[in-house]
C-alpha cells in the first residue's frame, strides 16, 4: 500500500468554481481528493501507523497558512503512464518558502514538498495543457488557505483519506 500527505486547498469563492470546473473536466483526482499541495509524495508502507502518528503530531503544532499563487504552468510528468501533461498553480516566493518549511516540520522521511504546487489538470496533449494553463492563469494572483492536513491511502485505483486533521 502507498500513502501520501497533502494540504487540501481552500480557494477564494469566485476562483473556487472556476478551478473546480477545470478540475472536473481534466483532473482524474477530482471527486476523490480536493485540490491540494502534496507534502509527501506517494510512498510505500507496510502499515499506516507511522504516517498516522506523524500527521497527528504535525497537525498539533503546524499553523494554518495563507499562500498567494501567482502563476499557472504546463509541464510534462516523466513518471506518468497516462495523461503526462500537467497544469499546476505556482506560489509566489514567500508562499513557496512557507510551504517548504511546513514540509520540513513533518516528521516523516519520505520524498516530497520541495516544489510546492497545486495540480489542476492532467491531459494527454501538450496543446490542451497549455490552453488550460492559460485559462487557469486568468484568475491569478489567487489567495489560497491551507488549514488542514490529510493522510491519503492509495491502493491501486482507490484513493481514501484516512486522516483529515485541522492545523492550529
Amino acid at each position: 500500500m502507498r500513502y501520501a500527505v497533502i494540504l487540501p486547498a481552500t480557494f477564494e469563492d469566485e476562483a473556487a468554481a472556476k478551478i473546480d470546473a477545470i478540475r472536473a473536466a481534466s483532473d482524474p483526482l477530482h471527486g476523490k481528493l480536493a485540490a491540494h499541495v502534496t507534502l509527501v509524495y506517494p510512498t510505500e508502507t507496510e502499515t499506516l501507523a507511522t504516517p498516522r502518528d506523524a500527521l497527528a503530531a504535525f497537525a498539533k503544532q503546524a499553523r494554518a497558512l495563507d499562500v498567494t499563487f501567482e502563476a499557472a504552468s504546463a509541464a510534462f510528468d516523466h513518471h506518468a503512464q497516462t495523461n503526462p501533461h500537467l497544469v499546476y498553480l505556482l506560489p509566489d516566493a514567500t508562499g513557496r518558502a512557507n510551504l517548504v518549511e511546513l514540509r520540513r516540520q513533518l516528521p516523516l522521511k519520505a520524498p516530497g514538498g520541495d516544489d510546492p504546487h497545486v495540480t489542476v489538470a492532467r491531459t494527454g496533449a501538450n496543446e490542451a495543457a497549455v490552453a488550460l494553463a492559460r485559462e487557469a492563469g486568468a484568475f491569478l494572483p489567487l489567495r489560497v488557505r491551507f488549514a488542514r492536513a490529510a493522510l491519503v491511502m492509495l491502493d491501486g485505483p482507490r484513493v481514501d483519506v484516512v486522516v483529515d486533521a485541522p492545523l492550529t
